[in-house]
């Protein structure tokens, strides 16, 4: 089965990169970088994204069989 990742996400990545940095992107591409500090390369991105994916791999966890409705209020919020 495959595995929900629940943090995983370009915007995860870059808050772990460069925290409180303000930013917006287009694809891959930054168009606003408000922040002293230089961007992330997109490769930098993409290698905290899969460090990310390891961490929540290497947590045990139980999978539904199936999916729950993404209009069921308790699995949008977590329960």
């Amino acid at each position: 089965m495959k595995r929900t990742y629940t943090i995983t996400g370009v915007h995860t990545a870059i808050n772990l990169l460069r925290p409180q940095a303000e930013y917006a992107l287009n694809n891959t591409e930054f168009i606003i970088w408000n922040d002293p500090r230089p961007a992330p390369t997109w490769e930098e991105i993409q290698s905290t994204i899969n460090k990310i994916r390891d961490f929540e791999d290497s947590i045990e966890c139980i999978e539904l069989e199936d999916k729950k409705k993404s209009t069921d209020k308790i699995s949008t919020y977590g329960g």
